[in-house]
């Protein structure tokens, strides 16, 4: 059998979601989501005319992604035992509950501190990067229910379900290049492979490698001479002056 993969939220101060930027560890999810949900939407101007029984919707915009979880986080020792205090397993093993055990408080504590607590630097929520299998989204938390179960006989939550809305965020760079819809380099985004350096990808991308400390700027990358495989790297519409 291969090895359980947790679910992993980790929180940034921007977004350029670089190791410079992360806010301390990520935090696992010790059971992970039974299920989760992807929404999107596409908005059209509604400017029907009075006594006609229909007309030609007109693009508007399309809206950001939006990905909805579902995580129980249990503390009643039935499912195996977590890392109390950075994850949302168990919390005990089955013994007798303690008077100061506080079931599942610390845990959800935690998961709403990296989610929806105001960054003191930044004065805004943390930017956060979700990975399970196949899903890897770049994106900010707008909504989460907690559904409060169980308790202990002091009063405290044993068990909870969790539902977190999570918004699709996308770089300057990212989104006026998939706008700019007149210029042939409307989606290039390229995803760096080992051996890959920025000014062959230009040379791809632009048919000129000299773009790349251009490209450089705009991804903000620093040391453009040690791409990192597996990083995203996008290429919006640039004047071309060697033609």
């Amino acid at each position: 059998m291969g090895e359980l993969v947790n679910m992993t939220v980790t929180a940034y101060k921007d977004d350029t979601f670089s190791d410079q930027s992360q806010i301390g560890e990520s935090y696992k999810v010790w059971i992970n989501p039974d299920s989760y949900q992807e929404s999107i939407t596409i908005s059209y101007s509604d400017n029907q005319p009075a006594g006609t029984s229909g007309y030609d919707l007109k693009y508007n915009k399309t809206l950001p992604e939006t990905l909805s979880l579902k995580i129980l986080f249990d503390s009643t020792g039935i499912f195996p035992q977590g890392n109390k205090g950075s994850s949302a397993g168990a919390s005990s093993s089955g013994s007798s509950p303690q008077k100061d055990d506080k079931g599942i408080v610390p845990q959800i504590d935690k998961f709403k501190n990296i989610t929806f607590k105001m960054n003191g630097k930044s004065h805004e929520p943390n930017y956060l990067k979700v990975v399970w299998g196949s899903v890897d989204i770049e994106c900010r938390a707008t909504n989460m229910d907690i559904d409060y179960k169980l308790f202990n006989p002091g009063g405290f939550p044993i068990r909870a379900f969790v539902t977190l809305t999570l918004e699709k965020t996308i770089t300057r760079a990212e989104r006026e290049a998939l706008e700019n819809r007149s210029s042939p380099d409307l989606t290039h985004v390229r995803c760096v492979a080992k051996g890959d350096t920025l000014p062959l990808l230009c040379n791809e991308v632009y048919r000129d490698p000299k773009y790349f400390l251009e490209v450089a700027r705009v991804n903000k990358i620093v040391n453009f001479r040690n791409l990192k495989p597996g990083m995203k790297i996008y290429f919006p519409p640039l004047k071309k002056t060697s033609e």
